[in-house]
């Protein structure tokens, strides 16, 4: 359906052509047959809709919107525009799960999704941030430790792209980030 335009402006010309409609649909209806209001019609609204272009500063949100309704990207995937960047990178986060060694930090990027906090154990009143980061190979978690969280929610956003930077940690048998720092990527 996007063939038609771009959907936030068609969305925000909706109510004009479903006035055009209920208008369009109340002329002579009784005098004419099936074919010939066929006729008018499509001639009438080839006058009314003009072609409405794409606006590719949408994308983001159009992208949001597909994986919130259908569970995921169907026209493209936020992290395409970066893929040459990715691509070019030796340290993926399919590479970290492989490779990566304890406690040694890594500079990764990708998409943040699943952002949640949690009060901790001995300080209910502070909390821990986890999230998980995924790039075009993997995916992986990262947690945000209470002396760095403040410093992680001015940067940190959902559904957004960052490089991110971070110390392998493993617990059971199961490796994640513990944030250092992140940027979001532009």
């Amino acid at each position: 359906m996007d063939d038609f335009g771009d959907r936030f402006k068609l969305l925000d010309k909706l109510e004009s052509y479903l006035e055009y409609n209920k208008s369009n649909s109340k002329k002579d209806s009784a005098q004419l047959s099936f074919f010939d209001t066929a006729i008018i019609s499509n001639e009438d609204v080839e006058q009314k809709v003009e072609k409405v272009e794409q606006d590719p500063t949408r994308l983001a949100e159009r992208l949001v919107f597909e994986k919130e309704l259908l569970g995921f990207y169907l026209t493209g995937h936020p992290l395409d525009k970066y893929r040459k960047i990715l691509d070019t990178r030796d340290i993926t986060i399919a590479w970290i799960h492989k490779e990566g060694v304890e406690e040694k930090e890594y500079v990764i990027g990708g998409l943040v999704y699943d952002i949640r906090e949690i009060p901790t154990k001995k300080d209910p009143a502070k909390k821990i941030m986890f999230f998980k980061i995924k790039d075009l190979t993997s995916e992986i978690e990262v947690v945000v430790f209470p002396k760095e969280i403040e410093k992680a929610k001015r940067v940190i956003k959902n559904e957004s792209c960052f490089v991110l930077k971070g110390k392998v940690s493993i617990r059971e048998d199961k490796k994640s980030l513990i944030f250092t720092e992140a940027k979001l990527l532009l």
